[in-house]
């Protein structure tokens, strides 16, 4: 009863805000998912966002730009979210679901581990980005944003890493001075977003069609590292640095024309403060094939830390397409020495359609 309580006032306030107030201008985009859709709505002073996904979910936890905004369940409405007049906004919806019996039982096989491992250990993660332009205090009332239908001018591709703890502890020779002191690596403190600014490395490569050229863009965040001070019982600055972007490297795989592209993308971005002879970089190495029209295979392996995301969009779209989003399986992974132990790397195919 009090499922069905919720979803009705969930729908009768989106009834309510989807009436726009006299004189009031308004945009909405909207986007589907499980089954289900969700939908961002702004006027030019206030948004909202709510989603009704028709499945049974853990959680569902709503991001703005990496950081989180709200924690729902199946059916919510955030709303009186403050905005400035013609911003953008980015959000995504990270949505956790319980394992399916044949889930967990392929898992256990393939781990070799008990069910009850299997269910108190692992679950599934969807999520799905989305922008829309907040509207301009004056311009037209009662407008909404919708993608257009034609081609899109160009597709970026955007393959990001990032460490989604506030701070992750340094090992002591590896990643660390050899003393009594405690050391640790800042995190980018965030959960999955195609536009976050925090980040370890981003790999992003936009294919315009129209010109039949692509334009890369490399970009990897500032390590920071901090040491705990006994006497004032405070953690500080120990040293900056920032990584190399000689790893991340393009590769054409094939000639661009027809809509159609074909690529390689792969980077070992190495902690500038480790010791690189034990440790090992953000590795991934994928195959890329994107159709104008809309279709798109991955295929490579990567590293199992940190976490790995990657988004698809088109020049014509507020909407991003997730592809994956790959969690850390233990930062024990970039010890060289324990990785194959471990099995900390995986390769995979990823097919769809944005």
């Amino acid at each position: 009863m009090r499922k069905i309580l919720s979803v009705l006032l969930s729908t009768l306030l989106l009834v309510a805000l989807q009436v726009p107030i006299s004189g009031s201008v308004y945009a909405s985009e909207s986007s589907k998912i499980l089954g289900g859709q969700w939908t961002i709505q702004a006027t030019d002073e206030i948004a909202s966002v709510s989603w009704d996904i028709p499945i049974p979910t853990k959680s569902v936890t709503l991001y703005q730009d990496g950081e989180v905004v709200a924690v729902g369940d199946e059916s919510s409405l955030i709303s009186n979210i403050q905005v400035e007049s013609n911003s953008e906004l980015n959000f995504s919806l990270f949505i956790q679901l319980p394992l399916s019996t044949i889930q967990v039982e392929e898992i256990a096989a393939e781990k070799q581990l008990s069910k009850g491992e299997v269910q108190g250990n692992f679950e599934q993660v969807v999520s799905s980005g989305m922008t829309l332009r907040v509207p301009s205090a004056g311009s037209a009332s009662g407008t909404a944003a919708f993608a257009a239908t034609s081609l899109p001018d160009s597709t970026l591709v955007r393959y990001t890493t990032f460490i989604p703890n506030f701070s992750v502890a340094a090992p002591s020779g590896a990643c660390a001075p050899v003393d009594n002191r405690s050391y640790r690596f800042l995190g980018d403190n965030r959960g999955p977003s195609p536009t976050a600014t925090s980040f370890k490395t981003r790999f992003d490569v936009r294919v315009n069609w129209t010109l039949d050229t692509k334009t890369i863009t490399k970009s990897v965040g500032q390590t920071k590292r901090q040491v705990y001070i006994d006497s004032t019982q405070s953690w500080v600055p120990s040293e900056y640095a920032t990584a190399s972007k000689a790893s991340m490297i393009y590769t054409s795989l094939s000639p661009q024309s027809g809509g159609y592209a074909k690529f390689n993308m792969r980077q070992d971005v190495l902690n500038p403060l480790c010791n690189d002879i034990v440790t090992n970089g953000i590795y991934f190495d994928f195959d890329v094939s994107l159709y104008q029209t809309g279709s798109y295979t991955f295929a490579g392996v990567a590293l199992l830390a940190p976490d790995h995301e990657l988004y698809v969009k088109d020049s014509d779209s507020t909407t991003w397409t997730t592809v994956f989003n790959r969690p850390t399986k233990t930062m024990d992974c970039l010890a060289d020495g324990l990785y194959h132990l471990l099995n900390c790397t995986l390769s995979k195919t990823y097919a769809g359609v944005r």
